[in-house]
């Protein structure tokens, strides 16, 4: 069911069967919104009119395919919704492991020096790892990575310009030169 029926289904839970109703409604729209499940089902169609030769000829997939789509269909009791492609993105990715005195001292000479990059950092932290007997220490991109996830970023001090009390400089005012001298034409002394 999507996010859109959630608030509804608070509101008319205790009618009997809304809940198999609304998935069905959220089915048939996902059915509806989704391409790649109208071309896979226009597919399994012409396979059960024509056969299996002229399905090969008139598309450009596979046997195996077909098959496939044909038996999630019959599986899911001819639920249109099963077509839609699932996701293919992985359940669990690699982390980057960094160690905690590295991070610590990278947050540390940011605040330090709010604009110090991946590059100056990267010498500092070679000297630093070597004075704390690290066994590696992480590359300059592998730094910008690190000030990038864990968001290590700090402002330029303010100088408390939002202070009302705070008594403001006053400024040297500039002369203006409202036209140039012009040197006198004639002999030269």
């Amino acid at each position: 069911m999507s996010h859109e029926t959630d608030r509804t289904r608070l509101i008319f839970s205790s009618i009997r069967g809304y809940t198999s109703w609304m998935k069905k409604v959220a089915s048939i729209k996902a059915f509806a919104d989704n391409d790649t499940a109208k071309y896979r089902l226009k597919v399994i169609e012409y396979y059960k009119n024509f056969g299996l030769p002229a399905t090969l000829v008139a598309f450009p997939v596979k046997r195996s395919t077909i098959f496939l789509w044909q038996k999630v269909l019959k599986e899911n009791s001819g639920r249109l919704f099963c077509l839609v492609p699932k996701s293919s993105r992985p359940h669990s990715c690699r982390r980057m492991q960094t160690h905690p005195l590295i991070l610590a001292e990278i947050c540390r000479l940011r605040k330090k020096h709010y604009r110090l990059g991946k590059k100056k950092l990267h010498f500092l932290l070679r000297k630093y790892s070597k004075e704390v007997s690290l066994p590696d220490f992480p590359a300059v991109s592998t730094i910008g990575k690190i000030i990038k996830r864990n968001h290590i970023f700090f402002d330029k001090p303010t100088f408390g310009y939002h202070d009302p009390g705070r008594k403001r400089p006053e400024g040297i005012k500039k002369v203006r030169v409202i036209y140039a001298p012009k040197p006198e034409i004639g002999r030269i002394s």
